[in-house]
């Protein structure tokens, strides 16, 4: 003041003095001078550049408050301090982000309670007027004048108009809330922004909205988080907050507006789908700091099944039309933010799944999305989607079929697959949405939902449905169809997996069996046997009970590439039917085939006319094995066949009914070269006998086959009958010789006395089961065996034979003459030596070895035998095991010579597991004893040549201690070939245990 008073500056003035006169507003001392005075300090404050110029105006505010009276204080604002307010608001003392501005060009200051934060008010309000405001450094000290509106009394005569009664124009809370309410609608609210780089330059006019939209809500929310820390409370009434549709609401206690905060935006956008619309009602999103009524997902779940309720329960619409309306509730699924609900989602998911297969065309119409609700928004309309569903899948009738050359479209509606279904069906039942009353037929089947699948894929009510539990796959074959059941029809689909509170029953195969068994035991058609052979084919996995029965069907039939399965059932029942059925059957053939010869064919597949011998020898062998194979069948089975087949092999072969039979067959068996007295009885000797009993003709033809299985369960006094009978016949013809039948005669008697010499050591105890004490030569042939000697010196014996047994009597007694032709061969070299003349003499020679040992000990010496062997009495094992390695040196060195093709061994079996096994030179042959004369037949420039083996574990040089030995089959064999011109050749293997070298008798056949 003092340098606008004089214009200068001395040194008792400081800054600080005048710093104090500024800051302590304008004082009594200078507002006494003038108004122009005043008005000149301010001009030149504001041309010097003073910055804090509202303290030019501190103080006007207050000097009214002073202890004036009220008339005073009248006149002072009249003629003094109104005049002086009204020229500083002309004045740019207020400093903008503008520049300094006077407060009459519409400059504003914010104000509010010492409580309320003035800084964050102050920011609301710059967005609402801008650069009207003072900046926020002065608008404090603005607003701390305090300079109001002065109220003159009424009656004082220099009142002022308001128009001169100005008061600082500042900013509160209400003008804000006023701002917003006038507005309207957020569209509508228009705010100042600064800084407008966070506006994409790219952003399209629905983006560009969005924006302002965004940063209104953002402004609005300021101001409703300044007022709630205000604890203002006096703006509910105003409507100020916007809802959802953008108009600004008033949130007075009992409004409509509620704060829907909590609930996601998709399910109110999901309502207007399902046309529920509470936007109006909703506080919009994105308001924040605003106390509201809560609304509830309970309140939203409730009204969407509402809706949902009154479109299912609309009897005007078609199924088709609420489909279409419930779609944007069925096409949804919940939430497992929380992980509680797990659970439920996975079925909504399961659900949404079939919805989009089985209504795919509806469905591929709406969008599926994630919903935030409870449970129980879908369950009610879950139940009336799945029953729709289920009919559906029922009006299929029968499963889908995919094929590799279905497209991708075909394939899409073919999605009723067995796998799909099923796991459809099963995931229902655990569900709820499918129940056993609904797929089980109750008298009638339209009440019946049929959706579960047989074998066939077709569908049946699940009451007319069985698992398969223990019946084998191999039961279900279309095979059996032709027992009039078919068990498909019944079974549940493979593979088609039920819940399990659907307790279908498995189908018992004990059933099952039973209606294979009656299919059996019913009247016969062309079906039985293709439908047994089929069961027989089936092996029960406890073991292979019927293979017996299935090969001997096979072999009978030829059939030789036959396919067995094994399954998983130990129920026998189920063949039993087919069993009796096969047996009775191949009975049958059996006996149409009247001979084991005739079944061997069969077998065999031969249907020449005329056989070899050898091939004839095999037949009989293939067929008697086939046969009793089949006996063993009809007992172990327990199967009753017909009494007048022909089952029951006689010795040759040929079968007759089990009435017809007496003898058991392997009595014979026990006695060595037996058949022989068969032949005997058989040759033209039998016409010259004329003693004969009753029975006697017949006599071989009741003998049952000694290879018969069940021979032994005959008359086992085969022997003592027969016997006699042979007995009878030789002592007959030979009281009664004639020259007409002498040769014949002494061949017959060859014949017994080689029978009676080899059978001379037989044990008795082959026959331990009989309880009879006339098993022995002299008791079975009674009228010859006491004879045999006057038979063998007056039928045998030549004229030199007759006059060395004389010579023999000479020097040894007539035991010792026995001893010495029983055993001649080996005695022979012994008597060499002169001195040994009798056996006591040899006895006295060797007194520490008994006369047995020394009969062993030559016996092994000349090669033929082995001592262990022959003290079991000469085994035949060990003489048949001689000459199966004897012919097979032979048969290797014929096959080598001409081929094995053109090679017939008549012991070789190889197909026959029931032959022994032989080894020589590191090959294995199967081989059989037949009843052939010959053990080769070489064909060899058109002709057949007979070869006969006879072998020896001798060597060469010792040849003359061991001599050939022929049956008198043998004999008579070679006679006829002779006869009939055909070549025979003997060969003689020797030393077949070291080594074997052959020669061949007559001439040798590597000679062309």
């Amino acid at each position: 003041m003092k340098k606008k008073r004089f214009e200068i500056r001395t040194n008792e003035e400081t800054d600080e003095e005048e710093q104090f006169y500024l800051q302590s507003g304008i004082n009594w001392s200078i507002f006494e001078r003038s108004l122009s005075l005043y008005e000149s300090v301010v001009d030149y404050l504001i041309d010097n550049g003073y910055n804090k110029r509202y303290n030019l105006i501190n103080g006007l505010g207050n000097i009214l408050n002073g202890a004036w009276g009220v008339e005073t204080k009248n006149c002072l604002a009249s003629r003094f301090i109104l005049p002086l307010r009204n020229m500083l608001v002309q004045k740019n003392l207020v400093k903008t982000s503008e520049g300094y501005r006077s407060i009459n060009s519409d400059v504003k200051f914010v104000e509010c309670s010492k409580d309320c934060d003035l800084h964050d008010f102050y920011e609301i309000c710059k967005t609402i007027y801008g650069n009207n405001l003072a900046i926020e450094d002065e608008n404090e000290n603005w607003v701390a004048l305090k300079w109001g509106r002065f109220t003159f009394e009424t009656d004082f005569d220099e009142k002022k108009p308001e128009s001169e009664n100005l008061a600082i124009p500042t900013v509160k809370y209400d003008k804000v809330a006023k701002y917003i309410e006038d507005a309207t609608c957020l569209d509508n609210l228009i705010l100042i922004i600064e800084n407008d780089s966070d506006i994409d330059t790219n952003f399209d006019a629905e983006q560009l909205k969005e924006f302002e939209v965004l940063r209104k809500l953002q402004w609005l929310n300021k101001f409703y988080e300044w007022i709630a820390v205000s604890k203002i409370t006096k703006l509910a009434d105003h409507k100020i907050v916007p809802n959802r549709l953008g108009y600004f609401c008033s949130t007075e206690q009992g409004c409509d507006l509620k704060d829907a905060s909590d609930i996601p935006t998709n399910i109110f956008d999901f309502m207007k789908r399902m046309e529920i619309d509470w936007d109006k009602n909703l506080l919009m999103e994105g308001v924040q700091h605003i106390t509201l009524t809560k609304e509830t997902k309970d309140n939203v779940v409730v009204a969407i099944k509402n809706r949902s309720k009154e479109i299912r329960d609309d009897n005007y619409s078609s199924d088709d039309s609420k489909l279409t309306k419930l779609l944007p509730l069925l096409m949804a699924l919940p939430s497992t933010e929380d992980g509680r609900h797990q659970e439920f989602y996975e079925k909504r998911s399961k659900i949404l799944s079939l919805l989009k297969t089985v209504f795919k065309s509806e469905a591929e119409e709406v969008e599926s999305e994630t919903l935030e609700l409870k449970a129980e928004t879908w369950e009610d309309s879950d139940k009336w989607l799945m029953s729709r569903l289920s009919t559906k899948l029922a009006n299929r009738k029968h499963l889908d079929v995919i094929s590799a050359e279905d497209t991708e479209e075909q394939i899409a509606s073919k999605y009723c697959t067995s796998e799909w279904l099923s796991d459809i069906v099963s995931f229902m039942f655990d569900k709820g949405y499918l129940h056993l009353d609904d797929i089980t037929e109750n008298g009638s089947s339209d009440d019946v939902l049929s959706i579960i699948p047989n074998r066939y894929g077709n569908f049946k009510p699940i009451n007319l449905l069985y698992k398969q539990g223990l019946i084998p796959d191999k039961l279900l074959d279309d095979c059996l169809k032709d027992t009039g059941f078919d068990i498909k029809e019944v079974l549940l689909y493979d593979g088609f997996v039920l819940n399990e509170k659907t307790k279908i029953t498995e189908y018992q195969i004990t059933t099952l069996a039973s209606k294979y068994n009656e299919y059996f035991d019913g009247e016969d058609n062309d079906k039985k046997e293709s439908v047994s052979k089929f069961l027989l084919h089936l092996v029960p996995e406890c073991g292979e009970q019927y293979k017996e029965i299935r090969n001997l069907y096979d072999e009978y039939n030829n059939i030789e590439d036959t396919t067995i399965n094994i399954i998983k059932t130990s129920e026998l029942s189920i063949w039993k039917g087919a069993k009796d059925y096969m047996i009775g059957l191949l009975a049958e053939k059996a006996s149409e085939c009247n001979n084991i010869f005739t079944i061997g064919k069969v077998l065999k597949k031969n249907t020449n006319k005329e056989l070899t011998n050898e091939q004839e020898s095999e037949c009989k062998n293939l067929g008697m094995s086939w046969l009793n194979r089949l006996a063993q069948e009809i007992k172990n089975g327990k199967v009753s066949v017909k009494e007048d087949l022909l089952l029951i092999p006689d010795w040759y072969g040929n079968l007759h009914p089990s009435n017809e039979v007496i003898y058991d067959g392997t009595i014979l068996d026990h006695y060595k070269h037996s058949d022989s007295l068969i032949k005997l009885v058989d040759s033209e000797l039998w016409s010259h006998f004329h003693d004969k009993k009753n029975g006697d003709d017949n006599m071989t033809s009741t003998i049952v086959h000694p290879q018969y299985v069940f021979a032994k369960e005959f008359q086992n006094n085969t022997d003592k009958e027969f016997f006699d009978l042979v007995d009878r016949l030789v002592f007959f013809c030979s009281e009664h010789n004639s020259t007409e039948w002498k040769l014949l005669l002494k061949r017959s008697i060859q014949t017994l006395l080689f029978f009676f010499e080899s059978n001379e050591s037989i044990s008795m105890s082959s026959f331990s089961y009989r309880n009879r004490d006339d098993d022995n030569l002299s008791k079975l042939f009674p009228k010859t065996y006491m004879k045999r000697k006057n038979l063998s010196y007056d039928y045998i014996y030549d004229a030199e034979t007759k006059a060395r047994f004389s010579q023999m009597n000479d020097n040894y007694s007539s035991d010792e003459i026995e001893i010495l032709i029983e055993n001649k061969d080996f005695v022979k070299k012994m008597l060499q030596r002169s001195e040994l003349v009798t056996i006591q003499k040899i006895i006295e020679e060797f007194p520490d070895t008994d006369f047995k040992s020394i009969l062993n000990i030559l016996r092994r010496e000349q090669g033929d035998f082995n001592l262990e062997l022959f003290q079991q009495n000469i085994s035949d094992d060990r003489k048949r095991d001689i000459g199966d390695k004897g012919e097979c040196y032979v048969y290797e060195m014929l096959c080598s010579r001409f081929g094995c093709v053109n090679v017939t061994w008549s012991n070789y079996a190889p197909n026959d597991a029931n032959a022994r096994i032989v080894s020589f030179n590191g090959k294995e042959y199967r081989l059989n004893t037949t009843s052939h004369d010959f053990d080769f037949v070489v064909s060899y420039n058109g002709k057949s040549i007979f070869i006969e083996v006879k072998t020896t574990v001798g060597n060469i040089k010792c040849s003359k201690d061991f001599p050939l030995i022929f049956e008198t089959k043998e004999w008579e064999w070679i006679d006829n070939l002779q006869n009939q011109g055909s070549l025979h050749y003997i060969v003689r293997v020797f030393d077949i245990e070291g080594s074997p070298k052959a020669y061949f008798l007559k001439q040798s056949l590597f000679v062309e």
